[in-house]
């Protein structure tokens, strides 16, 4: 399978799933931008992840989830491999991305808070902090509340997710139940 930066895009060949530098993965960042973000923010990619006491994803261009950090695999419970390059919805197992389609392509991915923001913040650069998102709200037994903040870096965007415990909160106009 040919693999592509996340950050630029240059093709990177062929890439096999135990192709690993320690601290970094080779199947998302190529060497030039792995130095570029590491002399932009002081610390390589692995590490400014690590940094956040939050569970927190990295979203590619075409909304795929490229690299997550340990809470964010604890949250989802699921491995570093389970998320590489998943759309959202498949790796948050959102109802409606079982349905023909998939992530992204339903009537209701259209107003998806969780995509939205990511979006906006793809688009604009714009970044956006506690934003309430639902998943799957008509679903009582699945349903989940979660608090999104997004940041853009280079081509791609951090996207951290703080679940919310109480189950009180309904979901808003705002929501939607589709990543």
């Amino acid at each position: 399978m040919q693999k592509a930066c996340v950050l630029c895009s240059r093709e990177m060949g062929r890439a096999s799933r135990d192709a690993v530098r320690p601290g970094i993965d080779t199947r998302t960042l190529c060497l030039g931008c792995e130095q570029h973000f590491l002399a932009q923010c002081g610390v390589s990619l692995d590490r400014y992840l690590k940094g956040f006491s939050m569970p927190v994803v990295v979203v590619a261009p075409d909304g795929r989830i490229v690299l997550a950090n340990n809470d964010a695999c604890e949250m989802l419970h699921k491995t570093p491999l389970q998320i590489e390059s998943r759309l959202g919805g498949d790796v948050f197992e959102c109802e409606y991305a079982r349905l023909p389609g998939g992530c992204g392509r339903t009537e209701h991915c259209k107003g998806c808070a969780i995509r939205m923001t990511v979006m906006d913040t793809m688009v604009t650069g714009k970044p956006h902090h506690a934003v309430r998102a639902h998943l799957n709200p008509h679903l009582p037994d699945r349903s989940q509340c979660f608090l999104i903040s997004t940041e853009k870096r280079g081509s791609i965007v951090f996207l951290g997710v703080e679940p919310v415990r109480d189950k009180s909160v309904q979901p808003t106009s705002a929501c939607s139940a589709c990543l």
